[in-house]
């Protein structure tokens, strides 16, 4: 079993929203209110093994709203 954490971007603003594709992320993945925006997936992995993690999520905006970090 292999654990794999992944970030998404937490809004401090109430005009930007962030949204996870549930559609398009791997199944499976739990959040912890101790570590905001932070996706955790436990996974079972054979011995010289493959496993693929998908994570898509969309931030909204304003186009007043200025964004940082997202280049």
């Amino acid at each position: 079993m292999i654990e794999v954490k992944d970030r998404i971007p937490v809004s401090g603003d109430e005009r930007v929203v962030v949204t996870l594709d549930d559609d398009q992320t791997t199944p499976g993945a739990t959040t912890d209110p101790k570590e905001p925006g932070i996706l955790t997936w436990r996974i079972p992995v054979p011995k010289s093994g493959t496993k693929e993690i998908t994570l898509t999520y969309s931030v909204r905006s304003p186009r007043s709203v200025a964004l940082a970090g997202l280049d």
